[in-house]
């Protein structure tokens, strides 16, 4: 990615973009004859999405990004088309953060949290320890804060 580039999409993240890691439990009855028993799964996904009323602002993320991702398109009532870049790939997230990590401002924070929470994540390989997954949890937390509240 050129230094322009990479100038330009920390901008457009630090404006428009949001990183987010959501949180999932499911629990239901377990085994056929001992429905006493209960099984939780549980998943974590992480997300890069940036949201723009301009297609062509969107179609540069995608071109500089070159992620194989699917742009949607959200029509409202009384309100201009919405175009929404979404990457869920690990991979992907830590690629495009490593490039435009040094250029963000805003989100900084926010991409430090997210890259700790893919390293730990990656570190299990999807089975972790109980102490991970409270750190993975703290982690998804932390982010979630830092996306609903102001700082200076």
């Amino acid at each position: 990615m050129k230094t322009l580039d990479k100038v330009w999409l920390a901008a457009i993240i630090d404006g428009e973009g949001c990183l987010s890691i959501s949180h999932f439990q499911k629990t239901q009855q377990s085994g056929y004859l001992d429905k006493t028993r209960t099984c939780t799964s549980e998943a974590f996904v992480t997300s890069l999405s940036i949201c723009n009323c301009s297609k062509p602002l969107i179609d540069k993320v995608v071109e500089i990004t070159k992620t194989d991702t699917k742009v949607t398109e959200v029509r409202r009532k009384n309100h201009a088309t919405l175009y929404r870049w979404k990457v869920s790939s690990n991979k992907d997230i830590l690629e495009i953060l490593d490039a435009v990590d040094k250029y963000l401002i805003a989100k900084h924070e926010q991409a430090q949290v997210m890259r700790e929470f893919i390293n730990k994540r990656m570190e299990g390989k999807g089975r972790y320890t109980e102490e991970q997954r409270e750190k993975l949890i703290e982690l998804a937390d932390e982010l979630s804060i830092l996306n609903h509240f102001e700082r200076n």
